[in-house]
């Protein structure tokens, strides 16, 4: 038994001498190149988001093909833009760009939420918000399915500016 224990003994001290970095899960990370000032030249967006905090989004103007300079300072950084899961970023043309998240997924009740951002006259915008959630009770004739939407597309007078670095 003494053989066992001290077998036992010296897998778990090489168990935790082994690098942290090995356990550690990278960030979800989403990253998408698009003209989002319109100057004819790429732009960067990176949202990134450690599990169960919330996402932060960065933008990069002119950058080119290239690949990014992990000095850089972003032109616009959006620390807690949202605390739900992001699921997708993608450009929807005239250099906006759409960042969609959700709450629940997969769950019987779940929203999603896609916020548009826009650059127009030299400042970082909110141009569009869409939510839009699905409720699902149990019942004795089997699923209620309640899906519901919000969609609210701000005019050029009203569009919310975002605060910058």
């Amino acid at each position: 038994m003494t053989a066992f224990h001290d077998a036992a003994l010296a897998w778990l001290v090489g168990l935790v001498a082994l690098p942290a970095v090995g356990f550690a899960e990278s960030p979800p990370a989403f990253e998408l190149k698009l003209d989002i000032d319109q100057d004819g030249k790429m732009d960067r967006a990176r949202v990134t988001q450690e599990l169960g905090a919330p996402a932060d989004l960065y933008i990069y103007l002119t950058t080119g093909e290239e690949k990014l300079d992990s000095s850089r300072r972003p032109d616009f950084a959006g620390k807690g833009l949202t605390e739900d899961r992001v699921l997708d970023l993608e450009t929807k043309g005239k250099g906006s760009l759409a960042i969609t998240s959700c709450f629940g997924c997969g769950a019987s009740k779940s929203t999603e939420e896609t916020m548009t951002i826009v650059y127009r006259r030299g400042q970082f915008l909110v141009g569009g918000y869409n939510r839009s959630w699905n409720w699902n009770q149990q019942t004795s004739d089997g699923v209620k399915t309640t899906l519901g939407g919000l969609r609210h597309q701000l005019s050029h007078r009203r569009r919310h500016r975002l605060q910058g670095p």
